[in-house]
């Protein structure tokens, strides 16, 4: 018999990066675990802060406030 167990994404995912006009940088990652994921933001690399949510809805839609949020601040998205 074949392996019956569901694929698994657990690999961290960067959602957005952002930079400001003076040089900084921004980047938020969501950490998948379980029973709880972790979503992360960096600034020029180093931790900001972190929360954890049970689905990865939740977290994604705190992501995207957070960036609408920075982008009102002044900060751009970042070019791939």
């Amino acid at each position: 018999m074949g392996d019956s167990r569901l694929p698994t994404y657990d690999e961290p995912a960067v959602l957005w990066r952002l930079r400001h006009p003076d040089g900084d940088v921004a980047r938020a990652t969501l950490i998948p675990g379980s029973p709880t994921s972790t979503l992360v933001y960096f600034v020029n690399d180093q931790f900001e802060r972190g929360e954890n949510f049970a689905e990865w809805g939740p977290a994604v839609e705190q992501a995207e406030r957070v960036k609408r949020q920075m982008i009102d601040d002044g900060w751009r998205e970042e070019a791939p």
